[in-house]
């Protein structure tokens, strides 16, 4: 997404139809299958299992009726005439967004660009699940985001890295962001 040699590519036919590569990734619920099951690994029989199981996760934007998502997979399944399968909606935290023309968004870009010289990207969005609604919902805080990570990554995987570098400009942010709200300028 970053444009680097090593940088990873987004599958054309993966996320919703029409959109860009980056809205795909960053602006869309994502549907992610995190285990699968049939049958019992343990005794394998050569017969359609009588029973599998299923794990997932749904990354999801502001906007997205998650509060109904049990119903609505529900709905979806039974108009499939899928009803055998059971839905069980363990937990959900509210996804929350703070809009790139809010003047926290501004104050943020320009104490960062301050400090490292770079031009900051902005993303309206994020696929993830942070308990960010504590700080933007209950507490009516606009709040903004400061990844310290590169494309590469493998964010999450069992490879997961930081570089160095990465680190050290990590740190001179928060460092220079901190600096920038006691000291260099007002906030909004």
């Amino acid at each position: 997404m970053g444009g680097g040699d090593d940088d990873p590519d987004v599958d054309t036919d993966w996320g919703e139809p029409g959109l860009t590569p980056a809205e795909r990734v960053f602006g869309w619920n994502t549907l992610e299958v995190l285990t699968l099951a049939a049958g019992d690994p343990a005794k394998p029989v050569g017969a359609i299992p009588g029973g599998a199981h299923a794990d997932v996760q749904l990354r999801f934007v502001v906007g997205t009726p998650w509060r109904d998502l049990e119903r609505i997979i529900r709905d979806h399944l039974d108009a499939h005439g899928l009803s055998m399968v059971d839905v069980e909606v363990l937990r959900a935290v509210p996804a929350t967004r703070l809009g790139p023309d809010d003047p926290w968004v501004g104050w943020a870009v320009d104490s960062l660009r301050h400090t490292t010289g770079k031009e900051p990207a902005v993303l309206p969005n994020l696929g993830g699940t942070l308990p960010n609604d504590a700080f933007a919902d209950i507490l009516g805080l606009p709040t903004v985001w400061i990844p310290h990570s590169h494309p590469s990554c493998s964010q999450h995987a069992p490879d997961e890295h930081l570089l160095g570098a990465v680190a050290r400009e990590g740190l001179r942010i928060m460092a220079g962001l901190f600096w920038d709200l006691g000291e260099r300028r007002p906030a909004p």
